[in-house]
């Protein structure tokens, strides 16, 4: 999968809640792997982070999330979970290179969202 066939994807998966919502539980039992999550220590803050906005923007508590910041985010996730991607996953120690790169261009390029919604979360937000 490229990341252009995630976005593609993230655009019509964005639209849904439901379909959200159940990325997300595919991202969590990914997540919950322990040969992935020894292979993505640095990313899972990241990865948290993510699931967290998108839940609270579908979930209502966090809306001023813009909707190509969403498709990013979730594209992102849908590159994350493809088996399919430039470096195959299984490959030890390098498989998660490709999916870092990916969540870290999304951070950088969507920073001054992602930054307000830390810092809503650590205002009004974590209530």
């Amino acid at each position: 999968m490229t990341p252009k066939d995630a976005k593609l994807q993230a655009e019509k998966i964005a639209g849904s809640k439901g379909s959200t919502l159940s990325l997300l539980a595919s991202v969590m039992k990914y997540l919950a792997d322990p040969r992935v999550r020894k292979e993505v220590v640095g990313l899972l803050e990241r990865l948290g982070l993510m699931v967290a906005m998108i839940k609270d923007y579908f979930n209502g508590r966090y809306r001023r999330l813009p909707f190509n910041t969403l498709v990013a985010l979730i594209a992102a996730l849908i590159y994350f979970v493809s088996p399919v991607d430039a470096i195959p996953d299984v490959i030890p120690g390098i498989g998660f290179l490709d999916d870092a790169g990916v969540i870290a261009i999304v951070f950088m390029n969507f920073n001054k969202d992602i930054t307000a919604y830390e810092n809503w979360l650590e205002g009004n937000g974590a209530q």
